[in-house]
C-alpha cells in the first residue's frame, strides 16, 4: 500500500512538468498551447501496441485558465502557492481554489504531463 500524505504534506508537494513533454503554439487558436507527450504502454500492451503500430505520442490543447495553470507549474511552486494564486486571480475561497487546483493537477498527472514530488524529495 502506498504511504498516504497528510493534508499539510499535500499542500507542500511540488508539481513538476514531464521533461519529455514538448510545448508548442496551437495552430487553431492563438491563445492556446499544445503539449505533446510520449505514450507508455504497460506489460503485454507494450508488445500489442508495437505489433498494431499504435500511436506513440498524444497531444493536448490547453487554453484559458488551464494554460495559465500549466505555465505556472515550474517545479518550484507548491500546491499551496498555486491555490493562493488561483484564489487571488479568480476571487475564490481557499476551499474552492483547492478543489479546482487538485482536480486540475490530478487530470494533468493522468495525462502524463506532470508528476508530483514531495517537498523533501524536490530539494534533493
Amino acid at each position: 500500500m502506498k504511504p498516504s500524505l497528510d493534508y499539510e504534506q499535500q499542500l507542500h508537494t511540488i508539481p513538476v512538468r514531464n521533461v519529455q513533454a514538448v510545448v508548442m503554439a496551437s495552430e487553431r487558436s492563438p491563445e492556446a498551447i499544445l503539449v505533446e507527450v510520449q505514450l507508455r504502454y504497460a506489460g503485454l500492451l507494450r508488445f500489442i501496441a508495437k505489433w498494431v503500430h499504435a500511436r506513440q505520442r498524444k497531444r493536448y490543447e490547453l487554453s484559458g485558465l488551464s494554460r495559465e495553470m500549466f505555465e505556472r507549474v515550474d517545479g518550484k511552486q507548491t500546491v499551496e502557492q498555486l491555490i493562493d494564486w488561483l484564489c487571488e486571480q479568480e476571487h475564490l475561497t481557499f476551499l474552492e481554489g483547492r478543489a479546482l487546483v487538485v482536480l486540475y493537477l490530478r487530470d494533468l498527472m493522468r495525462r502524463g504531463l506532470i508528476v508530483m514530488l514531495a517537498a523533501d524529495s524536490a530539494e534533493r
